[in-house]
């Protein structure tokens, strides 16, 4: 009997340990707390408006991906790379300002790379900026570094009372984006790279209680990357992965330092709220640093004249009914003998391939109108390397 006892209890005790929580350190800001494992896997485990509140949007009790490296090895195979998967250690440093870790080296064809990651905290707003480094010692190209890769789920509220609002074109929001249409959630591009556009480099998820996780890329130059929310993965989830893609990523062996940080926030409201922190970043950047259009010197008088602005697709728009723009029905952008880049270049543009952005002016009496951008047109135009045509018209209509 006693033999028996001590089975039991000796086995009860191993799943006890195969549950248990890991080792956990916190970095704590104004208003948010990263949790993150200190033991094999390292990693990401939660985000908090402080230690003793719930999870945001993740289980709590699992160790996140937190990274992902995509590859290619001499072969031309790809192969992806995660702490979680490959049970990967390492050293957790933490102060009062700053958390480092630093995973161990990984076999990979052709040698080894090695990832660290560095997270600090805004002194005034509940954010905590983050940062990541790959030690690419290989044999193999590095496509794309994943940063911060999270799986979301419903946590604290349920489903039905969160929203996901993201910057994709024109803003979009989802109510229970966990169980969105297959694959709307795939293949956001932000700020904008190959069949993607984005007005903003941040994303949300809040609950009708208020509770919000914030999340952006704080690169003031543009540099090319990807966030992406894919719900197809495992129904009920939403795998989170901002994407930034290495210059000279085909050349073999090269490292990575991200040039901007990521950025992670707990809040309290709802899209608006997490809007209104983007602002505070953003009106320091360069596209915005000059202030308001009616008050800048070098935006010409005509755009500061502009009593209408009309954004949209081709064909004929009505605006309250006494103002009607119809696009023109082609758009000539120059021979193919002229072309000087590389590729085709198409000599017209069909109205079904761009959008346009039009200005209206009243200030002269009759209306007039300016076509200001023309989207896969100038495209087509930028890739050969030639000016935009001045033959583009837009009809005003009384």
């Amino acid at each position: 009997m006693n033999t028996v006892f001590r089975c039991l209890l000796a086995f009860l005790l191993i799943i006890a340990l195969a549950f248990a929580p890991a080792l956990a350190a916190t970095l704590e800001g104004n208003g948010v707390a990263l949790e993150v494992s200190e033991e094999a896997p390292l990693g990401i485990i939660s985000v908090r408006h402080d230690p003793n509140t719930p999870a945001l949007f993740v289980s709590g009790e699992q160790v996140q991906r937190t990274w992902e490296l995509v590859m290619v090895d001499p072969g031309g195979n790809e192969l992806k790379l995660d702490p979680f998967t490959r049970k990967l250690g390492g050293n957790v440093d933490l102060t009062d300002e700053k958390l480092t870790m630093v995973w161990d080296s990984t076999e990979v064809p052709g040698g080894t790379v090695k990832v660290s990651c560095s997270f600090e905290r805004d002194p005034e707003q509940p954010l905590i900026y983050g940062n990541i480094a790959v030690d690419n010692n290989s044999d193999c190209q590095l496509r794309e570094v994943q940063f911060p890769r999270m799986t979301l789920v419903p946590n604290p509220e349920p489903a039905d009372n969160i929203t996901l609002v993201f910057p994709r074109a024109y803003g979009r929001s989802w109510r229970n984006p966990f169980d969105a249409p297959y694959g709307y959630l795939v293949g956001t591009m932000e700020p904008a790279g190959f069949r993607g556009s984005a007005e903003m480099q941040f994303g949300t998820l809040y609950d009708d209680a208020g509770n919000g996780l914030y999340w952006a890329a704080y690169d003031g130059e543009g540099y090319q990357k990807r966030f992406v929310y894919d719900n197809k993965e495992v129904r009920g989830q939403i795998q989170l992965k901002l994407g930034h893609m290495p210059e000279n990523c085909l050349t073999p062996g090269i490292d990575f330092a991200s040039p901007y940080p990521i950025v992670l926030g707990a809040y309290h409201g709802d899209w608006w709220d997490a809007a209104r922190m983007y602002r505070e970043w953003a009106l320091q950047q360069k596209w915005c640093a000059k202030g308001p259009l009616e008050t800048r010197e070098d935006v010409p008088d005509w755009i500061r004249d502009c009593d209408v602005w009309l954004r949209g697709m081709p064909g004929v728009m009505t605006l309250n009914s006494s103002v009607t723009t119809r696009t023109p029905s082609r758009i000539s952008s120059r021979s193919r003998k002229q072309r000087t880049g590389g590729g085709a270049c198409p000599t017209t543009t069909s109205p079904s391939a761009y959008s346009f952005t039009v200005g209206i002016s009243r200030s002269r009496g009759r209306p007039t109108g300016q076509l200001l951008w023309a989207g896969q047109w100038w495209r087509a135009i930028r890739r050969c390397s030639l000016r935009p045509p001045s033959v583009a018209s837009i009809t005003l209509r009384m």
